[in-house]
């Protein structure tokens, strides 16, 4: 009798013990903003994302894509925007991974920049990377906001991707209580001129960077689209080449450039040697 009573009476200890791991999980996720400590914040969410949740998000520029995004992982979704100067700000969006691996991870942008890559972003999070990105300080892969605006032209070449890794490290050790054991940085085109920079200017910001087909003279990459384009035309018209014509166009540049290095393998390792 007294073995069955001193089972239940440890059964309603535990019962009765406080609020449940998942319940706590919940409120830090909603108060992550202000554990945070972020100066001068305006937060816009900060909640909890199931696996399996698709995400729309309907404050996107028309010019960024996609519009939703399908989430992998058990995530909290932090979402804010930091003042970066008078008339120039730059909204964050971290992913943390409830399953945590202790590793942190930036992300970058493509083109002009101002489109959030929400699926490198998941990507990161359902590897258990706590993972962050930005709108490189303007919404919209277009240049209208760089106009007269020196302060969104600075998000867009260095601060963005600096703040990110500064920021994020202090929202991890917010959330999960210590800080990550390793960091890095993954980026491609404008992504990996931001990854360069952040090498050159921050080294200390990330222990490692990937940093794919930087895009380093912006002018020169508009000028060929433009040349390009005008070359080729639009969708319609006589000389626009469809999808079926560019496999030719592959095959003929491989068979006239692949060995002007010396070795016939399929890759044109140095494409100024190719006067195709």
């Amino acid at each position: 009798m007294s073995w069955a009573l001193t089972v239940i009476s440890v059964f309603v200890l535990i019962s009765s013990s406080g609020a449940s791991p998942q319940s706590d999980l919940i409120q830090d996720c909603q108060l992550l903003g202000e554990r945070a400590n972020i100066p001068n914040a305006t937060i816009h969410v900060s909640e909890i994302v199931k696996a399996g949740t698709n995400l729309t998000f309907p404050f996107y520029d028309k010019t960024c894509t996609p519009t939703s995004q399908v989430v992998k992982a058990d995530i909290c979704r932090l979402s804010f925007d930091i003042d970066t100067s008078t008339n120039s700000s730059v909204r964050f969006e971290a992913w943390l991974p409830l399953d945590w691996s202790g590793r942190f991870l930036g992300v970058g942008n493509g083109g002009l920049g101002g489109c959030f890559k929400y699926d490198e972003l998941d990507y990161g999070s359902f590897y258990g990377f706590a993972t962050i990105g930005t709108n490189n300080g303007h919404d919209g892969n277009h240049g209208r906001p760089f106009y007269n605006s020196p302060g969104t032209v600075e998000d867009y070449s260095y601060r963005a991707v600096h703040l990110e890794a500064v920021l994020g490290k202090q929202i991890v050790r917010a959330f999960y209580g210590s800080g990550h054991k390793r960091s890095y940085y993954l980026g491609c085109s404008t992504g990996g001129r931001q990854g360069f920079k952040e090498a050159q200017e921050f080294p200390d910001d990330f222990d490692g960077i990937v940093a794919g087909a930087p895009a380093f003279d912006m002018l020169a990459l508009f000028y060929w689209s433009g040349v390009l384009g005008q070359a080729l035309g639009m969708p319609g018209s006589p000389t626009y080449l469809n999808s079926a014509d560019w496999s030719l166009v592959y095959d003929n540049i491989l068979e006239q450039c692949d060995e002007l290095d010396g070795v016939k393998d399929g890759v044109i390792d140095d494409p100024d040697l190719c006067q195709y």
